[in-house]
């Protein structure tokens, strides 16, 4: 006979249920993608001829946004709390170069890519630098420097699997901590060191995330313009990563990109695949396969998270098979679906697995 176990794997909370805020469950976050749902006086939000996020408007707080060079944001109005008028000036390639927000300006100055490697005052004076993942058009910030990195007090970033700077370390002690909802609000910040969700720069001005070509609202979970790309990941040209917040970035702001795929791609880099036939080298090759193996491996289990995530969704819209539970079968473990309901009534989806 099959029992299930006392752990598993909590869901987010019932549709319908009595919900609290979105729940500490699973690795230390709600995986459900659900966008953040309107709190108080809803928001009302016009957009110009060309798609672009014209105002926004809720309550006594308004604000504007004025756009140049096609979809790029150039001024921005707002007396809603927390944000401040700002304008944002660009090269001719299309990078930001120029923040001013009341008196305060910086100047970006960067890499062969995307990254902005040093920040600077209006008189050319270095305020902090930062380090990024080598190679890359859009990187991970490694490390961030106050001051020159020669003399400035420089913390280092560590990260989750999107690339998302999670803790800032100093020497050997904490510096700060950052923690994401599923779409990137983040409800505890440091704000001591940048805060970086799915390698995108948080702007607390426009209180928006900066992607090399659009700008992504946390809050609205979905980006302010359209795909310049167009509909290459699908009809909804403002939806963020198609809704897969989990294991997907659009590092540009173009298209979606699978981080299972793209860890798979680097580990298999890293697999030598030896110069001779089987039959010259067969140690060699069973080498190669073995490290290849290692990488499907990896992915499989990335993408196994990614479907739990998927059968949790899926329990949470129809809360009538999770009461009478439902099997599911992810990665050739059997789980199944059980209603457990919390302090103040709260119904909550758990996928149990299933043992002999």
């Amino acid at each position: 006979m099959r029992t299930p176990q006392q752990t598993g794997i909590f869901c987010p909370p019932l549709k319908g249920a009595v919900a609290e805020r979105p729940g500490d469950v699973l690795f230390g976050k709600q995986p459900g993608r659900h966008p953040p749902p309107l709190r108080g006086t809803p928001e009302t939000r016009t957009y110009d001829s060309w798609g672009r996020l014209a105002t926004r408007a809720q309550g006594t707080y308004s604000a504007t946004y004025g756009y140049r060079y096609g979809g790029r944001l150039y001024n921005f109005t707002s007396n809603f709390p927390g944000e401040a008028a700002a304008t944002l000036e660009y090269r001719g390639d299309g990078r930001l170069h120029r923040r001013t927000v009341g008196t305060d300006i910086k100047v970006y100055r960067y890499d062969a890519g995307w990254n902005a490697i040093n920040t600077e005052d209006n008189a050319g004076g270095l305020l902090a630098a930062s380090v990024y993942e080598p190679g890359q058009e859009v990187g991970q910030r490694l490390a961030y420097s106050y001051g020159s990195l020669g003399i400035g007090t420089v913390v280092y970033a560590y990260h989750d699997q999107l690339g998302s700077t999670r803790r800032w370390r100093l020497n050997k002690s904490n510096w700060g901590a950052n923690e994401y909802e599923p779409y990137g609000e983040a409800y505890a910040v440091s704000t001591l060191a940048p805060r970086d969700y799915a390698l995108h720069e948080w702007d607390p001005a426009i209180a928006a995330y900066r992607a090399p070509y659009r700008n992504y609202s946390p809050t609205m979970a979905r980006w302010m313009t359209r795909d310049p790309l167009g509909m290459v990941d699908g009809p909804n040209m403002y939806g963020y990563v198609g809704g897969r917040t989990i294991n997907s970035l659009d590092m540009m702001g173009l298209k979606n990109h699978d981080v299972c795929e793209k860890e798979f791609d680097e580990c298999a880099a890293t697999c030598k695949e030896p110069q001779g036939g089987p039959l010259h080298d067969p140690a060699g090759w069973a080498r190669f396969w073995a490290c290849i193996g290692k990488c499907t491996a990896m992915k499989k289990a990335c993408n196994l998270v990614e479907d739990i995530f998927d059968a949790c969704e899926y329990a949470s819209d129809n809360p009538i098979e999770c009461a009478v539970g439902t099997l599911v079968v992810i990665g050739g473990v059997v789980f199944v679906v059980t209603l457990v309901v919390g302090s103040g009534g709260t119904a909550t989806c758990a996928l149990v697995p299933l043992v002999v």
